[in-house]
């Protein structure tokens, strides 16, 4: 059985809508990328979920009528939370209008791929979150499976762990989830000048 999924969407009046509608004709020119902006509140969304960021973080970057939902947002804490290096797999971007998109996301959070669809409106001057759908089940942050958590030797606390290229890690679960295997430079995660397998429609 499949998971369920959960749509928050803001509440705009007649007044607020209409105001909207004009704001976004000119502010669309001096909005920035809305894939980045997707990302990081994909992110932020799974982080809040697996409790790893308190949930009033979600408030700056979504509409105030859907405020009232982020502290119902993360799974009851069962104390196993870990912080988890959250790795971008895809990014559709979609413009339904000038000034407002819908943005798809997929992310690989602790070895299991988490899609997120989110609707971002640009009339504030700024990508604000106005919908939100997401999967209703938990967000796993223990070890991915058959993978034990990485340790670092004492004395070495600030040294980046080592990466073995030679490692190839088991898709399996991304072709369960999805119903699809996953590019083959997925896998790795992405460089500050790498691609994060972007597609804009």
């Amino acid at each position: 059985m499949g998971q369920q999924v959960r749509t928050l969407r803001a509440t705009l009046d007649d007044l607020e809508d209409g105001w909207r509608r004009i704001q976004r004709l000119r502010q669309h020119h001096a909005l920035p990328a809305p894939t980045p902006a997707a990302l990081g509140m994909a992110v932020t969304v799974l982080e809040v979920r697996a409790g790893l960021r308190p949930p009033h973080q979600l408030d700056r970057l979504s509409h105030y009528s859907l405020w009232r939902f982020w502290p119902r947002l993360p799974d009851p804490p069962d104390g196993s939370a870990v912080p988890i290096v959250p790795r971008p797999l895809t990014v559709t971007v979609r413009e339904l209008t000038p000034g407002l998109v819908d943005a798809t996301v997929v992310i690989d959070f602790a070895g299991h791929p988490h899609a997120l669809g989110l609707r971002l409106d640009g009339a504030p001057g700024f990508w604000q979150l106005v919908e939100l759908d997401y999967p209703t089940g938990p967000v796993v942050t223990g070890p991915p499976p058959n993978h034990p958590l990485p340790t670092v030797p004492d004395g070495q606390r600030d040294t980046p762990l080592p990466h073995d290229p030679a490692h190839t890690p088991d898709r399996s679960w991304f072709l369960k989830a999805t119903g699809q295997l996953p590019r083959s430079d997925l896998h790795l995660a992405p460089g500050p000048d790498e691609g994060l397998g972007i597609e804009l429609e």
